[in-house]
């Protein structure tokens, strides 16, 4: 697809296109804006991923979980946030 080819545009579709399927389940979704709340719990994921791979040494906790830990712990917190029944 060639709306992926530049990089800055294919995070933001990425970020929307995570908002659309969210949405897409809004029936298994009790957050009040289940567009929004799937966009934002994509960046924070995101996020958390980007400074395990930037960041491999960092002293905390976190940084140190396994790739399993770390998948659990984020789809707990991104489950949650989202409010999944």
């Amino acid at each position: 697809d060639p709306r992926y080819a530049d990089p800055s545009k294919r995070a933001l579709l990425s970020v929307a296109r995570a908002g659309e399927l969210i949405a897409s389940r809004r029936r298994e979704i009790r957050h009040p804006d289940p567009k929004l709340a799937g966009q934002l719990g994509f960046l924070i994921v995101l996020g958390v991923l980007r400074e395990k791979v930037l960041f491999p040494n960092s002293t905390g906790s976190a940084a140190r979980a396994s790739s399993e830990r770390l998948v659990k712990e984020l789809t707990r917190a991104y489950t949650r946030y989202l409010d999944v029944r």
